[in-house]
């Protein structure tokens, strides 16, 4: 009967049945015994726990699946298995890898040693970006609890228009450096324009303005479309009268009449107003060097909750 033998127990007993055959004293039975016990002390032998330093592996340890069942060719480990050479020296995993989708972020290590997520922008500020940032329907803000997703939007915001132009989305107030404050763009002017309307010279520049063009003695003004949600608007002029501006003196008392508009602020209807410099002698001008117009009021869709009404008693 075989019998379970340590590697030591099993070299002697070879050395001794299976010694040279020059007598004859070989026996079948020698033979068969040896290899029966070899075969039946391999496992104790390889699981004895000694593989490290007495038994070591020399080689890889592979195992392959069944070419017969497909199934079995497993490695089964009970307990857990030892990492001798780790840098703390030694450690044992005594649970199964989970897999990269089961891994818990904050359970890893070192998560905020040196510059770990260089593709992340530092809440330090340390590590400007390197490249566009889109925000889609969010907004920016100091409570970070808004967004564009729900009725309350707070802070800085961001989309495109029709045209594929980028417009910044701000609500509350603007405070710039100096403690200088602006809640709404309804403060500033939505166009302005200065023209020269002297003998030999016909020119103008302006901001929101498509064209002035001048009718006898009588100029008209005419503004980008979608600059003005309608013709309620408030416009300021100036007109030295004259046709030199070359010292302080050159200006005549005169009147800037604005009072014909007309148009509904689209590509084929735009706003115009006539400008009309009427001097003190009752003459309409048309030769002034100078003359200057600037215009407030609602923009084209514009909230008018900034508004304020009411009625004169």
């Amino acid at each position: 009967m075989a019998d379970v033998k340590p590697k030591a127990t099993l070299l002697t007993s070879i050395a001794s049945d299976l010694s040279d055959n020059n007598a004859g004293l070989i026996s079948a039975e020698d033979v068969r015994s040896n290899m029966a016990d070899t075969v039946k002390s391999i496992n104790d032998i390889v699981a004895s726990g000694d593989t490290q330093t007495v038994y070591p592996f020399h080689n890889n340890v592979t195992v392959k699946k069944s070419t017969t069942d497909g199934a079995t060719g497993r490695v089964y480990v009970g307990s857990g298995v030892f990492f001798p050479n780790s840098p703390d020296a030694g450690v044992e995993q005594t649970l199964p890898y989970p897999g990269p989708g089961n891994i818990a972020h904050n359970d890893l290590g070192n998560l905020s040693t040196g510059d770990p997520h260089t593709q992340y922008v530092p809440t330090d500020g340390s590590r400007t970006m390197e490249g566009n940032l889109g925000t889609s329907t969010y907004f920016i803000n100091s409570s970070g609890t808004s967004n564009g997703a729900t009725s309350t939007k707070k802070g800085i915001g961001f989309q495109m228009d029709s045209d594929g132009n980028e417009e910044v989305l701000v609500s509350g107030t603007v405070v710039f450096e100096d403690q200088s404050k602006m809640n709404t763009a309804l403060s500033t002017a939505r166009a302005w324009a200065t023209f020269d309307a002297s003998p030999g010279t016909v020119s103008w520049s302006g901001y929101n303005v498509t064209a002035i063009s001048k009718s006898a003695s009588k100029f008209s003004i005419t503004f980008d479309s979608g600059v003005l949600n309608d013709n309620n608007y408030l416009a300021f002029g100036y007109s030295n009268g004259r046709s030199t501006a070359s010292s302080s003196e050159d200006f005549d008392r005169c009147f800037i009449g604005m009072t014909a508009r007309a148009g509904e602020g689209t590509s084929v209807s735009q706003n115009t107003l006539s400008f009309v410099v009427l001097t003190e002698s009752g003459v309409y001008s048309s030769w002034s060097r100078q003359n200057h117009v600037a215009i407030f009021g609602m923009g084209a869709g514009v909230v008018t909750s900034n508004i304020n009404t009411g009625s004169i008693s």
